[in-house]
């Protein structure tokens, strides 16, 4: 049997092709499943159905995945940059969901600089004790940028 999961907002997460008690175990926390076999990328849920998604929303979803703000630096804070992406998509996005799908590109703009990562490296290899709390911190600040721009 064929299978839809999706969000609370109506957005299909994927499909999934199994017994139904199996598709139910891979629901997550605020995931539910419909009976169905469509292009997710034309359909969401509503109150349960499944409704196709109007052009607009389709050329919204569509220009939200083509073009990607160029004015986003690393000394952003999390307001700035929301209001650099709904200024840049004039409110045409969900500026959360934009950022979850964007995540990757966020983390390589956010992360510190590689530069720090070998500077530590070779200090550590040099047996210099600053290397390793260098290296402590740059991982530290990856971490916050993981969870600043989760999956």
């Amino acid at each position: 049997m064929e299978y839809l999961i999706y969000n609370k907002c109506g957005k299909i997460l994927r499909k999934v092709s199994c017994p139904k008690e199996m598709a139910l175990n891979q629901l997550s926390k605020d995931e539910f499943l419909i009976e169905g076999d469509i292009n997710d990328e034309e359909y969401k849920i509503v109150n349960k159905v499944l409704v196709k998604y109007s052009q607009k929303e389709l050329d919204d979803k569509l220009f939200s995945k083509r073009f990607f703000p160029p004015n986003i630096t690393k000394n952003l804070n999390n307001q700035e940059l929301n209001l650099i992406i709904n200024k840049y998509f004039l409110g045409r996005v969900d500026v959360k969901e934009w950022r979850i799908k964007n995540y990757s590109a966020l983390r390589r703009i956010f992360y510190p600089s590689i530069e720090e990562l070998i500077d530590a490296e070779l200090k550590i290899r040099s047996k210099i004790e600053a290397g390793e709390d260098q290296r402590k911190n740059y991982d530290d600040k990856c971490w916050e940028i993981k969870k600043r721009f989760p999956k």
